[in-house]
């Protein structure tokens, strides 16, 4: 009798796991803009996910195309669905408001604050990950061989102008620095450097600062003003101690999904204070 209780106890708790799973579906964001709905078959921690879709379909995508995995209910056949549609509808009117850099303004930065209460926290948070800058070191290398060239590929197009125009003007006076002098006793003429020449040097020696330190200014502004636009109190960026880049996505759900002490734990690893 005991036997046939406990066979019927697990029956039930099977049952409900199950039931309760099938109500949930995996979805997966790409960067591309797509949604892959289905059920997560395989996945190789920050190298590829693989997915199979409710009509038998396999897809495969490498992690750096995802943007997030999460759960989902399944919706019932006629239910509105007017409240996820607003919100990727919000995320992507966001996406395009952040390749368009608007941001940057006040103009642009109001328009993203009025979008960013209609997306989750996981969201917002992923979308600061994929498009804050990280490369004022490479720019500054470029910086450093040939004047400007990392700016203009970091897309710092102010500084870049400013320090062209500081260069010219500092080599113009340098090249205008000079003044001709007639020995009559040899018999020849000769130049000497005068003030326009020094101050010229000094310009462009100026400049020259300012152009190495030019890439790290931006990009920290660049975060900083893309975090606030996102109405993100502190930056999300991977704890490379705990996980890659790419694991990313999975540790965000588990915050949002999981409010025991683990999901603190997780939380507390993931958040950092960036610029």
């Amino acid at each position: 009798m005991r036997r046939l209780l406990i066979a019927l106890s697990l029956l039930i708790v099977t049952t409900g796991f199950v039931s309760a799973q099938t109500e949930y579906v995996d979805v997966v964001y790409l960067k591309n803009g797509s949604v892959i709905k289905g059920v997560i078959i395989e996945q190789v921690i920050g190298e590829s996910i693989k997915i199979e879709t409710a009509d038998g379909s396999t897809f495969v995508f490498s992690m750096d195309q995802v943007v997030k995995i999460a759960k989902e209910k399944k919706t019932p056949a006629g239910e509105p669905v007017v409240e996820k549609q607003q919100s990727d509808e919000a995320l992507a009117q966001l996406r395009t408001l952040i390749h368009n850099n608007a941001f940057r303004d006040s103009a642009g930065r109001d328009q993203m604050k009025r979008l960013v209460s209609q997306v989750t926290m996981n969201e917002r948070s992923m979308l600061y990950v994929n498009n804050r800058k990280n490369d004022a070191g490479v720019s500054f290398g470029l910086n450093f061989l040939l004047y400007s060239l990392g700016s203009w590929i970091q897309g710092d197009y102010t500084a870049a102008i400013i320090n062209d125009v500081i260069l010219i003007a500092g080599a113009a006076l340098m090249a205008s620095g000079y003044t001709e002098y007639y020995d009559y006793y040899y018999g020849y003429y000769y130049t000497e450097t005068n003030d326009l020449f020094y101050i010229g040097l000094g310009i462009v020696v100026g400049g020259w600062v300012s152009n190495l330190i030019a890439p790290f200014t931006f990009q920290k502004k660049w975060n900083n003003d893309l975090r606030l636009s996102l109405g993100l109190e502190v930056a999300v960026r991977p704890n490379h101690e705990y996980y890659s880049l790419a694991q990313v996505p999975t540790k965000l759900r588990l915050m949002n999904g999981d409010q025991n002490s683990s999901g603190l734990s997780v939380e507390l690893n993931l958040l950092s204070v960036s610029y």
